[in-house]
């Protein structure tokens, strides 16, 4: 290669290196331009400050939690009044790596967890048996009646049953959490839960509570669950649950409460201090 031609390239790569910065340095001014004027706009001729930035988002946040929390009573309230199916999450538990192998190690044994080794693997911690009890208090302080609960065969979910509603619950295996089943045997586990949301008697003024795991629903998918209204079909909060209904031969996912909390926040009136 020439001299001449050695200097040319160069020359072209160092006009290239220009050229980038000059089209990098306008996009950023672009950009900068952009935010400005969005700002004034926003701020309805004024400038953006980060006062009216504070409270123009805080509107909006507040706003979605009003309707979040509206959402939340007109739902708590047809729970109370009846006619509904309720799955929930068990209350807290100790986040043990490989609980989902526990459970199925205690299932397959016939073991009774809560006097094992490995109790704190798979049933309830003490905060969880106070917010197990909770449910149970909530619901009859707002007058939700509950006719017959279904339980997971797992530590905490038999034992967020008998402490939110008392010892007369029928143990489920297809409540189980799926991580703890092969794979090959889901579909066999989602059709019998299906079977049981489609047969179970639901009695008028009053609901049929389901307690096992988080991601149940979301595993099964559409062989148990025909509509979704909720955001998401996995609870990640512990004594959260879905409001199921049965009509017209389907099952529909009709509200998520994240957890006991939402539920009994809308509900339970206080009484006002007066001097």
């Amino acid at each position: 290669m020439s001299a001449d031609q050695t200097g040319s390239g160069k020359g072209v790569r160092a006009k290239s290196k220009w050229i980038r910065r000059i089209l990098i340095s306008a996009g950023a001014a672009a950009m900068i331009a952009l935010v400005f004027v969005l700002g004034l706009l926003a701020a309805d001729g004024k400038w953006f400050s980060r006062k009216y930035h504070d409270s123009f988002f805080s509107k909006q946040k507040n706003k979605a939690v009003l309707d979040r929390q509206k959402r939340h009573l007109l739902w708590a309230k047809k729970v109370v009044a009846g006619g509904y199916i309720l799955h929930f999450r068990h209350a807290q538990r100790e986040k043990w790596y490989d609980s989902a192998a526990f459970d199925a190690y205690e299932l397959a044994n016939n073991i009774n967890a809560a006097g094992s080794s490995f109790s704190k693997a798979t049933c309830l911690t003490p905060q969880g048996v106070e917010e197990a009890k909770l449910v149970g208090n909530v619901f009859r302080l707002v007058g939700a009646k509950v006719s017959a609960v279904y339980s997971s065969p797992s530590c905490r979910g038999w034992q967020t049953a008998l402490h939110a509603f008392g010892s007369d619950y029928k143990i489920v295996n297809s409540l189980l959490n799926r991580t703890a089943i092969i794979p090959e045997q889901r579909a066999e586990f989602a059709k019998d839960l299906r079977s049981l949301l489609m047969n179970v008697e639901v009695k008028p003024g009053s609901n049929v509570v389901l307690t096992g795991h988080g991601a149940t629903l979301e595993w099964d998918g559409k062989a148990v669950i025909d509509e979704d209204n909720t955001s998401k079909r996995r609870n990640r909060h512990e004594t959260g649950f879905f409001v199921l209904e049965r009509k017209d031969g389907r099952i529909i996912a009709q509200h998520k409460f994240a957890s006991i909390k939402d539920f009994a926040n809308v509900l339970i009136e206080l009484p006002v201090k007066r001097d």
